[in-house]
Parts: structure tokens; sequence; C-alpha cells
């Protein structure tokens, strides 16, 4: 239970669950990780979920981790990430994306996704609440993209 002082005793303000995985094995791999789910009891507060996850395959030298949370305020969800796929010496791409805010039936309406390999070259998106993102590529092109949530 999260609390928060109430007089001279603490009020429950949400239910944390904490998961943990530390010895999962699927097909020689390991999978391990945290997670908090931050569920609160006043239903106008967000609802929370904040985790990382480490995957790893020994044979291919693989590794995916990942972080996210997300805040939920009716209808819609701020979502940030930050996600990477790669090992030592191999190939990697990352992913980034940072408060992306997104309603039913809408297109997003705020936020940066960031999609970068090993080498550093980046695509990059940004969410204007338009039925378009606006995307920088590598070497500096810029080009708008229509949003299939617009259709």
């Amino acid at each position: 239970m999260e609390t928060k002082p109430c007089g001279s005793n603490s009020c429950p303000v949400a239910v944390l669950y904490t998961i943990t995985t530390t010895d999962l094995v699927l097909d020689n791999s390991s999978v391990t990780g945290n997670w908090t789910i931050r569920d609160p009891l006043a239903v106008d507060q967000p609802y929370t979920w904040v985790g990382l996850l480490d995957f790893v395959t020994p044979e291919r030298g693989v590794t995916f981790s990942t972080s996210a949370s997300f805040t939920y305020a009716g209808d819609c969800v701020d979502m940030s990430n930050d996600s990477m796929l790669g090992g030592s010496g191999q190939r990697s791409l990352s992913f980034s994306a940072d408060h992306v805010l997104r309603c039913m039936g809408a297109c997003p309406t705020g936020g940066t996704v960031l999609l970068t390999n090993e080498q550093g070259s980046t695509l990059a998106w940004t969410y204007d609440g338009l039925p378009n993102a606006e995307v920088s590529a590598v070497g500096g092109a810029k080009f708008n993209l229509g949003l299939t949530c617009a259709l």
C-alpha cells in the first residue's frame, strides 16, 4: 500500500503491485525483470506501470531491455519508453518515446519518438495532434507522414 499522512495516521492512496522474476528460463534464454504497478484508490488519479525487462539469449548474446511508464487519465494515456535490442559487438537498435499522448479514437496529440541504430543514425518523429507525424530522417531529410488513426 502507498500511504500519505492523514492527521496523526497514514491513509492509503494506492495499491502497489511489484512483480519480480530472477530465474525464468525459456528455451535456454533467461528473462529477468521487475515491474511496479500503481493502482490509485481515487478514481480521478492516474494508473501507472513502470518496469524493466532483460531477455538474454546466451547462444546469440542478444539482450532486450525495456522500461516504460503509462499514465492513464480518463480515456487517454501518456506513454514514455526506452528499449534496446542488441548485444556486445552486434547490431543494436534502440527505441525511445517521450510523453506520447493519445486518447481513444484520436491521433496522438503530443510526444516524440526516436529509433536509433548502433551507428547513431536516428529516425525521429513528433506528434502534434494533426493527422500526420513530422519525421526527421538520417541526413537531415524531413517529411510528414499520414497517420492511419486519421482515416
